[in-house]
């Protein structure tokens, strides 16, 4: 044995003592095998010596997946190489460890990954078969998983009220198709690190050598005794959030409780987004509050996360009759075959607004299954029938629509924005249109865009402004399953800005409320734009984030998708266009004094039955008419005069006996007139404007 060999053996013998690994040494045999290469020092007599360290209990592996890319750290917190697991990896986890104050799995090896990155597996059975659906509850491309299948399961999400299991790479599947969940496998036992050259063999350590060589062999061989992983901890439970609904004057309307599904501690979650409730959470006829319609000390919950304690929280309500609630959609064939039900969210619609179930426009990416196409009437036999004049309701609303097989039917593309450096740019879906499966579209024309997908202040890179293997997508067609692509974006430079002047209390523009903020010569489109604030209309300033949101709610004003506020999330930010044909952009501005009715206009209602949508006439058959005058001294602009109270009318002999029509009555008249659909008069037709209003009421008999 050469002289180097020998001095490995020292090395290896010297670290296991070191890491207080359960040994027995042979310290004669060594010292023989060696001659004087300095074992003495070690081992220091000739019977054997034990060296025991305190073994601790092996803990059990159990399957988990990555819901976002994560590091690998060691025990003390520190990150590991450079290189991050990828989202969606299975991966084996051997309990817990708290390092710092933040709880991690271990790897083993005395590998750790952060908690919150972390989804814990376990096995359930298909009760039947099921789509997969996305985290929007919208049904993927996947293919059906057949009723028996055995699957893995990380965590519960309640998506639009309904339960679902996740199952990895973003996809779900309903719970209600999944038999209770089995016990996790039995797990395997955590691998222990290995310190010895693989070419050395390796023995269970026996307590009394009975040789040089066997006793060399297993000194060599064993490391095992540690899991690497240090102390556990048990797994905590993020608890779900309790919701109280109130309104304004303390009145209760109900509670709820938001489930923590797969969301980890200190997740964060915003209780004023309607989104995070279930379709039906919310009562009819309530909208959630505004800051600013709030008084006294009442506030709406902020910066609220997830937690392991159980959390009540009071959201604020207000009574909003213009509140729509979402509509379910059961697709079939012609033959009564189901093919699953998907829902239309709210969105920014509100009672009374239209809505074209027959438009594939209308769905998700996803909802309507491969291989089929929205039938037409003629494709329907018998009793079956497209829904039709359909609007959003103050109550949820379930309808049939019916599909026919098409082979050519084709899927929208998933376009990826990103920059020639990686950086991400958002996503946008280009719709199919009137396309079929093998036409042709270019990903690189601006045309084929909407308005607003391409962000602002970005324009689509040529292949000249691409590097190593960067590539814009060509030859690109429409299939009959969803596509994702990857376009490629470059800065643009800025063009001047056009903006409107909006009253933000009536909803009309200011007089002489135009005006062009032009571009410097070093702006960059997407930069800041300063409006001048000589440039602001006489009298006005702009208004503040509340104010437009609660006009936006109360229908004073329309949804503007567009809007963008400043960090601080007070007021509008501006920001310089790529093009020079981008739409001239709203700015919401308010009085800086109140403006008496000088300034304001008459409103004149006008009355129409609504059982068949005719004139309220007088004996000469002349439409009957009242006006709201403002009165100079007290009313103002945005005032509202009682335009929906039908006392302010008994001067007319040929109202009486009626009363106001209610949202049910208009959609009771709107269910038999399709295409011919009524709105009762909403939002700024109920106040005081820059400019004259007439506005239709309808009405009933009482």
């Amino acid at each position: 044995m050469s002289y180097n060999q020998k001095r490995k053996i020292v090395k290896t013998v010297k670290k296991n003592h070191k890491f207080g690994r359960n040994l027995v040494v042979g310290a004669a045999a060594i010292g023989g095998l060696l001659g004087g290469v300095g074992v003495g020092n070690f081992a220091g007599a000739a019977a054997p010596t034990q060296v025991f360290a305190k073994a601790k209990k092996s803990t059990k592996a159990s399957s988990a997946k990555l819901k976002k890319s994560a590091y690998v750290y060691n025990s003390k917190g520190k990150r590991v190489g450079k290189k991050a697991l990828k989202k969606g990896k299975t991966i084996k986890v051997y309990g817990t460890k708290t390092i710092k104050g933040k709880k991690y799995y271990s790897l083993g090896h005395g590998k750790y990954v952060k908690a919150g990155n972390v989804a814990k597996a376990k096995s359930v059975k298909l009760a039947k078969t099921t789509y997969v659906y996305n985290s929007k509850g919208k049904k993927t491309s996947a293919k059906a998983l057949k009723k028996g299948k055995s699957i893995k399961v990380y965590g519960t999400k309640t998506i639009k009220g309904k339960k679902y299991y996740y199952i990895g790479n973003g996809k779900y599947i309903p719970a209600a198709n999944v038999k209770k969940p089995s016990k996790t496998p039995t797990p395997t036992p955590e691998p222990t690190p290995s310190s010895t050259p693989s070419s050395t063999p390796s023995s269970t350590p026996s307590s009394a050598p009975s040789s040089a060589a066997s006793s060399t062999g297993s000194t060599a061989g064993n490391t095992g005794g540690s899991t690497g992983g240090g102390s556990t901890t048990p797994d905590t439970t993020v608890k779900g959030i309790s919701v109280n609904f109130k309104l304004n004057d303390g009145t209760d309307k109900g509670t709820v409780t938001i489930p923590a599904g797969t969301h980890q501690e200190n997740d964060p979650i915003d209780l004023t987004d309607p989104s995070v409730y279930g379709p039906t959470d919310i009562p009819d006829g309530y909208a959630i509050a505004a800051s600013g319609d709030l008084t006294g000390n009442n506030q709406q919950p902020s910066n609220v996360k997830f937690t392991t304690s159980a959390q009540t929280k009071i959201v604020y309500l207000k009574a909003d009759p213009t509140s729509a609630r979402p509509i379910i959609v059961n697709f079939k064939l012609n033959d009564g075959t189901d093919k699953g039900t998907v829902t239309i969210p709210v969105g920014t619609h509100h009672v009374g607004d239209s809505i074209d179930l027959t438009s594939p426009s209308v769905y998700g990416i996803s909802d309507i299954p491969d291989g089929y196409s929205i039938a037409a009437s003629g494709d329907l036999t018998g009793s079956n029938q497209q829904p039709s004049g359909v609007t959003y309701g103050a109550h949820a609303q379930t309808k049939t629509v019916y599909l026919k097989a098409d082979p050519t039917a084709a899927r929208a593309i998933k376009v990826h924005f990103k920059l020639n450096d990686g950086t991400d740019k958002g996503t946008v879906i280009v719709p199919v249109g009137t396309h079929h499966v093998g036409d042709s579209i270019d990903l690189t024309l601006p045309a084929t865009y909407g308005a607003n997908d391409i962000p602002e202040g970005y324009m689509i890179a040529t292949s000249g402004d691409l590097t190593g293997s960067n590539q814009q997508p060509t030859g690109v067609v429409y299939t009959a399953s969803v596509q994702e692509k990857i376009v490629y974006l470059k800065a643009a430079p800025a063009q001047s800005l056009s903006v409107q002047y909006i009253d933000v209390v009536s909803g009309d523009e200011v007089t002489g409320g135009t005006t062009t903020v032009p571009a410097g010569g070093n702006d960059k489109a997407g930069d800041t734009a300063t409006i001048p604030t000589a440039s602001f209309p006489t009298g006005y300033v702009l208004a503040d984030k509340s104010e437009i949101e609660s006009a936006t709610t109360s229908k004073v004003l329309d949804a503007d998708t567009t809007i963008k506020y400043k960090e601080d999330g007070t007021t509008q930010k501006f920001v310089y266009p790529s093009s020079t044909t981008a739409p001239t952009k709203k700015v919401y501005v308010k009085a800086s004094t109140t403006p008496l009715a000088a300034a304001a206009n008459k409103i004149t209602v006008k009355f129409k039955k609504v059982t068949d949508a005719t004139d309220i006439v007088d004996g000469s058959s002349v439409p009957v008419f009242h006006d709201f005058v403002p009165n100079t001294t007290s009313d103002h602009v945005g005032d509202a005069p009682g335009v929906l109270t039908m006392s302010n009318y008994s001067s007319i002999t040929e109202l009486s006996g009626y009363d106001v029509a209610t949202q049910a009555d208009i959609d009771t008249y709107n269910s038999t007139h399709p295409g011919n659909e009524i709105h009762q008069a909403v939002g700024k037709d109920l106040v005081y404007g820059l400019t004259p209003r007439t506005v239709t009421v309808y009405v009933k008999h009482s």
